[in-house]
């Protein structure tokens, strides 16, 4: 997987995310954590807006 720049290094292509690899020890990975989550979030609310 190629390296992704900052602030956008845990999503990766094809849907694929990749959390706690910052070396930022937990409050890395819970970044990530949140970041991923909130990516996620948007899709939905997007793929929602298409179905409405």
């Amino acid at each position: 997987m190629a390296k992704q720049k900052f602030p956008k290094h845990w999503k990766g292509k094809n849907g694929l995310y990749c959390a706690g690899l910052v070396r930022r020890g937990l409050y890395g990975s819970a970044e990530d954590a949140i970041s991923i989550a909130n990516d996620i979030s948007n899709l939905l609310q997007i793929e929602k807006i298409k179905i409405a």
